[in-house]
């Protein structure tokens, strides 16, 4: 009597050990499969941080180079502003001369506007 005793309690001792048991393998597969899962997130994140960053330094380099290269070209750039200055001047005088011809007033007080306020 006293063996069947101990006989079913450490059958029911070993069944709790036992769920318990399965209950932390579960859980360590369960903590093995999200690890994984979280090292290959991780790696991803890495490789875009790393393409982002490499991104960003070859942008620096290239305002490097534009801002070098605006040191360079100032005479070529101040040659291009005078001849559009020129340009508009010329357009103007023209322009002027052509609506002299036509009889058009010339004297911007006199000249009518362009477009009507509504206002009189």
């Amino acid at each position: 009597m006293a063996e069947d005793y101990l006989s079913r309690d450490n059958q029911m001792r070993s069944d709790a050990l036992s769920s318990r048991v399965s209950l932390l393998k579960s859980l360590a597969i369960d903590i093995e499969g999200e690890t994984k899962d979280q090292n290959v997130f991780l790696d991803e994140t890495e490789k875009e941080m790393v393409a982002a960053g490499n991104y960003l330094q070859r942008g620096r380099k290239r305002v490097g180079q534009i801002l070098a290269a605006g040191k360079r070209d100032r005479r070529t750039l101040l040659y291009v502003a005078v001849g559009v200055a020129l340009f508009l001047y010329t357009t103007y005088a023209l322009l002027r001369r052509v609506a002299a011809h036509a009889g058009a007033p010339t004297d911007p007080v006199t000249t009518p506007p362009l477009f009507s306020t509504g206002r009189h």
